[in-house]
């Protein structure tokens, strides 16, 4: 409805619905304000927008709106924004405040510095399910059930945008806690080796050592992993193997410097 200027305005707000597990700590009231108009053109439509009147605590309530237009705080600028999906998962720290996440085949990302806005015009929709995420040298990962994709953020023209490259063949992730970062690359199990992604670029490390059969017998969806020094250090419930990744090679096969059976037992990997 419309009001005039100075008019007070009695609001009743209802208790915050107590389903699902939110944890509202306050209830920020906004108010629609118009642009000026000098009433010479009625038929015109003039710019409005939501203006900052007042934080209440999160209980039933009533309160009385007595502020003046010049006297309201901050427009809103979350209208689209949307609350984190249901089920989002793998959550990963990105730069600049934001937060990355999936829900079966889509990724979503926080606006900055707002954990809890997760607008859907940020969505990224793929062709395969993503089962975990890595962030490295400024791309963002995303190891699935068949293709991995690589993540980055295009700018032109002063505008910027997040575009997904498809890798070009499937290598599905079948341990998540095997997904490590390097100072070059991540690196992580899939079914066939273990797969290094740089950039566009993916190569299977294990490729000179272990057939595909060999691979599937030391159990690789049980494998955990960490970097030491460098040195990749996988083990699965059977076995576990260092890999050296210090020189920056692939598959080199020189010496014995890259791949190390280790002989013993796993309890733990940090």
């Amino acid at each position: 409805m419309d009001i005039v200027e100075g008019d007070a305005v009695t609001v009743t707000i209802p208790a915050p619905s107590t389903s699902g597990d939110w944890d509202i700590a306050a209830i920020r009231r906004y108010r629609e304000a118009e642009t000026f108009n000098g009433g010479t053109k009625p038929g015109v439509d003039v710019a409005t927008r939501y203006l900052f009147v007042a934080e209440l605590p999160p209980a039933a309530q009533t309160y009385v709106d007595t502020l003046a237009t010049d006297a309201l705080g901050e427009a809103l600028v979350c209208e689209q924004y949307t609350p984190p999906p249901v089920g989002l998962e793998g959550i990963t720290q990105l730069p600049n405040g934001v937060l990355a996440g999936f829900v079966g085949q889509q990724l979503w990302f926080c606006e900055s510095y707002e954990p809890q806005a997760w607008p859907i015009d940020y969505l990224l929709a793929r062709d395969d399910t993503v089962r975990a995420l890595r962030w490295q040298d400024d791309v963002l990962y995303a190891m699935t059930d068949g293709n991995p994709y690589a993540v980055s953020e295009e700018c032109a023209e002063g505008t910027c945008c997040r575009k997904a490259y498809r890798l070009p063949r499937a290598a599905p992730i079948v341990s998540r806690k095997s997904a490590v970062v390097t100072p070059n690359c991540v690196v992580y199990a899939s079914d066939s080796g273990l797969i290094q992604l740089a950039g566009k670029r993916m190569a299977t490390l294990t490729g000179p050592w272990f057939a595909r059969d060999d691979w599937q017998a030391i159990r690789p969806h049980t494998m955990t992993a960490a970097i030491v020094d460098g040195q990749f250090i996988g083990a699965t419930c059977c076995m576990a193997f260092l890999f050296d990744m210090r020189d920056g090679t692939e598959n080199d096969v020189m010496g014995e410097n890259d791949y190390m059976p280790l002989f013993a037992h796993r309890s733990a990997v940090r």
